[in-house]
């Protein structure tokens, strides 16, 4: 029962080569996303009392993947304006109804480094929204799939994967791609929320192994 996790890599090199001589380089490798219900890290402060740890739990993905090199020996190209973008489907109850839920989110980098290297990443969904839309009080066990695809700053496909929690039976990226298709279209009925899967910044695991991250654009108010 293991799914594969990238997202149609051969695809995305047609993508990219559409886009340009220099994007033909660029593709995100061995992209692997591990998610799970857990609760928020705990931090001992000098200077205030310890709560007990909350029973809480986030929906975190914990997003690896690889970038290529530069051409050149010790060169290192620098991609700007990248994105994550996440999206997510559960069974919600919704208005009296059983509807699919699609929950979506992004993440905006600076620039990241073309180095060759691991990188990694973290988004996660807050413990309230599925607190609101199931009737589970132990939701942290009903089933989830999910996707994450990268994005350049001209809407190239760089790479991603797809994922799934507590899904029995087999469960093949062939049928998350279904499911999405059928529920992420412009005439489906889903329950949409977007914006709510956060960013690693706006997430309890902000300060956690910080400089083990990409850094993330800062938000601009105009």
């Amino acid at each position: 029962m293991k799914v594969k996790k990238y997202l149609f890599f051969f695809c995305c090199l047609l993508t990219i080569a559409a886009n340009g001589v220099f994007a033909q380089s660029i593709a995100f490798t061995n992209v692997q996303i591990k998610a799970k219900f857990q609760p928020s890290p705990v931090f001992q402060v000098s200077n205030y009392s310890a709560a007990n740890q909350s029973n809480c739990e986030w929906l975190v993905l914990n997003i690896f993947y690889n970038t290529p090199g530069g051409t050149k020996p010790n060169e290192t190209v620098w991609l700007d304006d990248v994105s994550i973008e996440a999206e997510i489907l559960f069974l919600a109850d919704y208005q009296g109804k059983k509807v699919m839920s699609l929950v979506t989110g992004k993440t905006l980098y600076w620039s990241i480094a073309m180095d060759g290297k691991k990188h990694q990443e973290i988004m996660a969904v807050p413990p309230d929204i599925f607190k609101r839309y199931t009737l589970n009080p132990t939701f942290k066990t009903i089933p989830v799939v999910g996707r994450v695809i990268f994005y350049s700053k001209s809407r190239s496909i760089l790479g991603g994967g797809y994922f799934y929690v507590n899904q029995s039976g087999t469960v093949t990226d062939k049928d998350i791609a279904g499911m999405f298709e059928k529920y992420n279209g412009p005439v489906s009925n889903s329950l949409k929320i977007e914006n709510m899967i956060f960013p690693r910044d706006k997430s309890p695991w902000a300060s956690v192994q910080y400089d083990f991250y990409d850094l993330i654009k800062p938000e601009i108010k105009k």
